[in-house]
């Protein structure tokens, strides 16, 4: 009916994650910041310069503020109170699959399923135990010494001995069961000829895996009270006493140390530094592959082998973009439409019971039959109504189709006419260039020559030196870079 033609796709997990993203969008996009203003500032003890946190927090009035500054800069505090406290810190939980893919993101920036690939070719390697796992557990027939011995002469050798060392090793395990599979370990295979990625995640899941059989860690926390001209400040500092399971988890694990000099209460304190600063209340965080991962887990949607592929879904279909995510035109357009034609498909809790009763099949608590009736009965409603309405749904859909694209091929206003510039493609060469949208109508006749591989992406900026627009190039392999479109520009090839 339209003339065009996309393939697209939406289920019972993609719909609610995609809801997710789009409600996270509104917040972000709606979010109306408020001024507030907190105190900085620098104290000097032994020579050295060290922050200073104002005790009262943020402010909400900018003169409060600004007479808190007047009244303590520069001027002599002291020293009221120091106190001491230590914090215990329990090893990390065994892996499952999804503490896996948070975590690889976390220090590699892998994408969840670029961890799921590299971890099951190492399953297929026999390097460890089978990935698609939501245990953080491990069954006393898992013989955790022989593991370790086989690991004795690799990298981790003066670790591995350490541990084998005590007389009882076990590790500490997470709430999360699978009857099914263990939780993620090294297998004690000493791997060969491992590089790159796949090393990397092997690294993790083989220190991980020695810290949790490790100690407690303790950090000591030190907190100081300075009192200036009746305001007070906090000093704080901290440092690892006992490294204890972090000795295993390095690099991986973060240790932030901000160790003080000795301090006495009544000691004098200079302030070099006090100042009031502005500041913004900010909105929510976009979801990033890590965060919506966590909240598909928390909505119990989507199952440990087919959550970063539903992820994938929604990158490929164009319904979000970017990392943090960013839902498309077509995205919101795709969960608007749903919501007002077909809001079960969006539905958490339709996804959630059909979830826990294919669990349930696989405990061999109910029958896998009866499931699949019940679901049955449960979508053809749905199913009628979508296509009586199928017609009106792929017309909105496809206006949003068209919007995403006009606005993909968008680099920028014509420096002559001020109308959009595109990108088009000849008739007859058919090699893609710039040009203004009065171009084929003979109403203005800029063009610009644009580089026939990789993708071209608008920039939002303009060149310094004669006004075009600047456009970025990605291509394969090549870090992208930003050039002005126009190739008579000086700046032209310039990286940025």
């Amino acid at each position: 009916a339209t003339g065009f033609y996309k393939t697209l796709s939406i289920g019972r997990v993609q719909g609610p994650t995609l809801s997710f993203i789009r409600d996270r969008e509104i917040e972000v996009r709606t979010f109306v910041p408020r001024p507030y203003w907190v105190i900085e500032g620098e104290a000097e003890i032994d020579g050295r310069r060290l922050k200073v946190e104002y005790a009262g927090g943020r402010i909400e009035r900018e003169a409060e503020a600004l007479e808190i500054e007047r009244r303590c800069r520069g001027k002599v505090g002291l020293l009221k109170a120091v106190s001491k406290s230590r914090q215990r810190i329990q090893p990390p939980t065994l892996f499952n699959l999804g503490d896996l893919q948070r975590e690889a993101y976390r220090v590699f920036r892998y994408s969840p399923s670029k961890t799921l690939r590299l971890a099951e070719s190492l399953y297929l390697d026999a390097y460890i135990s089978y990935p698609r796992t939501s245990s953080q557990k491990l069954p006393p027939t898992i013989d955790v010494r022989e593991i370790l011995s086989g690991l004795r002469e690799t990298v981790y050798g003066p670790l591995v001995e350490e541990l084998l060392s005590r007389e009882t090793l076990r590790p500490r395990e997470g709430r999360m069961d699978d009857p099914a599979h263990p939780a993620i370990h090294p297998t004690g295979v000493a791997p060969k000829g491992l590089k790159g990625a796949g090393a990397r995640i092997y690294d993790l899941i083989c220190r991980r895996f020695m810290a949790s059989l490790g100690e407690e860690a303790v950090r000591e926390r030190v907190k100081a009270e300075i009192d200036v001209e009746g305001h007070l400040f906090h000093l704080k500092g901290g440092r690892v006493i006992e490294a204890g399971w972090m000795r295993f988890y390095r690099p991986y694990v973060r240790e932030k140390e901000v160790e003080l000099p000795p301090l006495e209460e009544g000691m004098p304190i200079r302030l070099l530094k006090v100042e009031a600063v502005r500041r913004f209340t900010k909105p929510p965080s976009r979801y990033n592959q890590s965060s919506i991962l966590k909240r598909m887990e928390e909505a119990e949607i989507g199952t440990k082998a087919t959550r970063a592929e539903i992820l994938d879904t929604l990158y490929r279909r164009g319904y979000v973009e970017g990392d943090p995510m960013r839902i498309t035109d077509l995205g919101f357009a795709i969960v608007e439409t749903l919501s007002h034609y077909c809001p079960e498909i969006l539905s958490v809790e339709m996804t959630r019971s059909l979830e826990r009763k294919l669990e349930a099949i696989q405990l061999g608590e109910v029958e896998a039959d009866e499931v699949v009736e019940e679901a049955v009965e449960a979508l053809r409603p749905i199913l009628k109504r979508f296509k009586e309405r199928e017609m009106a749904i792929g017309l909105e859909i496809n206006r949003a189709i068209r919007g995403d694209i006009i606005r993909a091929n968008t680099l920028g206003s014509c420096p002559r006419c001020g109308r959009e510039l595109r990108i088009f493609r000849g008739r007859e060469s058919g090699k893609r260039f710039a040009g203004c949208v009065g171009y084929f109508d003979g109403s203005c006749t800029v063009t610009y020559p644009l580089p026939q591989r990789g993708r071209i992406e608008a920039t939002g900026k303009r060149c310094e030196v004669c006004g075009a627009p600047i456009i970025r190039v990605i291509r394969r392999g090549r870090r992208p870079w930003e050039l002005c479109i126009d190739p008579n520009c000086p700046s032209k090839g310039v990286r940025r």
